[in-house]
């Protein structure tokens, strides 16, 4: 169930948190915030933190929440929206595992039926785009169809436009697309067009203390399931609201319950 996970990505977003707070012209990132460092190296930390944003939304319907790092596009009067990942997370082994990391040149979107659409280019012969999913119990993208342009015979007078479904810019692995250069450009428009927009909570509005969070449950759950959940309060330093029913948990060291 979501109640099982509501916690899980809470010290990466924290790490997040402070990794875009803290970014200035020195800073050295790890592979997976490339993204996020590019997108925002020249701004400092507070208007860098209204820049990036983040959701969750289970992407394979195995009632695992992953986890979004989003540029955010557009701030309204109470929301912000954005269409560019980051980075992306699902959850396995018990902890937090990079599936994605999006930066200017390797660009990752999500449509409505939670595709996730890439593009990118390596220079005037080389521009790829393509559309993976995150099956079920996995921890890494599949491929579902691939696209890619190159020089023929190392040609770069020639490009050649070319189709697999190994995500790889490999002729060895690829078939010639079939139809003329213009259908090629007019199925990467199309594709993008595809493109959807998300709701996120930007990190300019993160508690960064992470002491004390607000959390809401429903009422339906059975027994044992309120049980696990308080259970799961006290392990976390909490404060929670019962919709109807009032429960404060908060412990304030690990050890003192």
């Amino acid at each position: 169930t979501d109640s099982e996970y509501l916690f899980v990505y809470d010290d990466l977003l924290l790490n997040t948190y402070h990794f875009i707070a803290d970014i200035n012209s020195e800073t050295i990132a790890e592979d997976e915030q490339l993204g996020i460092l590019e997108a925002v190296r020249n701004e400092d930390g507070l208007s860098a933190l209204s820049k990036i944003g983040y959701c969750k939304k289970d992407l394979n319907n195995d009632g695992i929440p992953e986890l979004l790092i989003m540029q955010i596009d557009d701030k309204t009067s109470d929301s912000y929206v954005g269409s560019r990942i980051l980075a992306a997370y699902t959850y396995k082994h018990n902890v937090p595992f990079n599936i994605l990391v999006g930066t200017s040149r390797n660009r990752y979107y999500l449509f409505e039926d939670n595709t996730i659409f890439n593009e990118g280019s390596n220079g005037a012969a080389y521009t790829i785009f393509g559309t993976y999913h995150l099956s079920k119990d996995e921890s890494q993208l599949a491929v579902k169809d691939f696209y890619f342009t190159s020089p023929i015979d190392n040609d770069y007078s020639q490009i050649g436009f070319f189709h697999n479904t190994v995500g790889e810019i490999d002729l060895s692995k690829s078939k010639e697309f079939e139809g003329s250069e213009d259908d090629f450009w007019t199925l990467s428009n199309d594709l993008s067009n595809k493109i959807k927009s998300y709701e996120v909570i930007s990190f300019e509005a993160f508690d960064e203390s992470n002491e004390v969070n607000i959390h809401e449950f429903p009422v339906s759950g059975t027994f044992m399931e309120d049980a696990e959940i308080y259970m799961r309060l006290f392990k976390k330093d909490v404060r929670c609201m019962y919709i109807n029913k009032c429960f404060y948990a908060y412990r304030k060291h690990e050890n003192s319950v």
